[in-house]
């Protein structure tokens, strides 16, 4: 991001904007903006997880845990 600012030619300058411009369009374009997160009961009480209820989706809300009995 420096190397422009140092630049005295316009084209050289203009040059290195644009290549700039294309390896971050290149690297922040198909980013992902974010990630979506589900808490999920696991442990040794738990009876039924259910987190593969439905594969690649929607986790079981907290309402539909089942926990084993002591």
């Amino acid at each position: 991001m420096s190397r422009p600012s140092g630049q005295l030619d316009k084209k050289k300058r203009e040059a290195l904007l644009h290549q700039i411009q294309r390896i971050l369009h290149e690297q922040a374009v198909q980013a992902p903006v974010y990630h979506l997160g589900f808490p999920i009961g696991v442990g040794p009480r738990v009876d039924d997880i259910m987190a593969t209820a439905i594969p690649g989706f929607y986790m079981s809300p907290y309402e539909d845990l089942k926990l084993r009995r002591p």
